[in-house]
């Protein structure tokens, strides 16, 4: 079962699942980052800052950022921290990071996403854990908003490897409404942020931090989001995912997977029942 399976029980039980109630309370709402991108000293200090802030991880799976020591690192400290694990697909384009538009045929992308599930996964199931999810990275990532044969690639992909794997993707998106017409989970993430231009460094002198945090509780106020994505690649980014843990928190939201939540309230049930 995936994320959006979570929904909120009836009264006198737990909130959980996807945000909208205007304020807090037991509500729980993701916060999701890629990280395993790189193996550098310099890099893993940056990503040792962001650990503690995240709910759920998302790894890159060699096409377009991460490397096999990277991602194994990333994977252990997930478990040692029983974050859920994702993996971050792209396109094969590690140059850009992943950042360009590859018009790839829909069978040839499906088999590139095929391998890199399983090479990350073999990487999981060495330390213990299980792939939770996947969500699509970069230029993949806005592709798959409205490209048909791109959105199905990845669908096709994760139906081949694993149909229990929730897929996440933005609201309204290609993605979701293939996945959801295939039978697959589905979770909504929302990116409060808006990029300059595409690949150019250039996030930073987008919107402040600030208000990045006040779209991003504004969002979940709303509803009908599971997680909160950002990326964590500079000093800015970095800052902007402490000022939206901090709103987020102070706005009254538990900053937790949903996937937590579900089992939690399975187990709620059970006791019910047992009860």
């Amino acid at each position: 079962a995936g994320w959006a399976d979570a929904r909120p029980e009836a009264p006198g039980s737990a909130t959980v699942g996807r945000s909208g109630d205007g304020g807090g309370g037991d509500v729980r709402v993701g916060l999701t980052c890629d990280l395993g991108k790189r193996y550098d000293d310099v890099w893993l200090e940056a990503e040792r800052e962001v650990w503690p802030l995240v709910s759920d991880v998302s790894i890159p799976c060699g096409g377009h950022a991460g490397v096999p020591r990277s991602m194994l690192l990333a994977v252990g400290e997930a478990t040692s921290r029983s974050l859920p694990l994702g993996a971050a697909l792209g396109y094969r384009d590690p140059a850009s990071g992943g950042e360009r538009f590859i018009d790839y045929h829909d069978d040839d992308l499906a088999a590139e996403l095929l391998f890199q599930l399983g090479g990350l996964d073999s990487l999981v199931v060495s330390e213990g854990g299980r792939l939770q999810f996947v969500r699509a990275a970069g230029a993949l990532g806005e592709a798959a908003l409205t490209d048909r044969c791109h959105a199905w690639a990845i669908v096709n992909a994760v139906l081949d490897f694993d149909d229990s794997l929730t897929v996440v993707g933005q609201a309204g998106s290609r993605l979701l409404a293939t996945a959801e017409r295939h039978g697959l989970a589905t979770a909504v993430e929302y990116r409060p942020y808006q990029p300059v231009a595409r690949g150019s460094g250039l996030r930073a002198a987008g919107p402040s931090p600030s208000e990045i945090a006040e779209r991003a509780v504004e969002a979940v106020a709303a509803g009908g989001i599971d997680t909160i994505w950002l990326p964590s690649g500079t000093s800015a980014e970095r800052a902007t995912i402490h000022a939206v843990h901090r709103a987020l928190t102070a706005a009254g939201y538990q900053i937790a997977s949903t996937a937590t939540a579900e089992a939690e309230a399975e187990t709620s049930r059970v006791c019910r029942r047992a009860g």
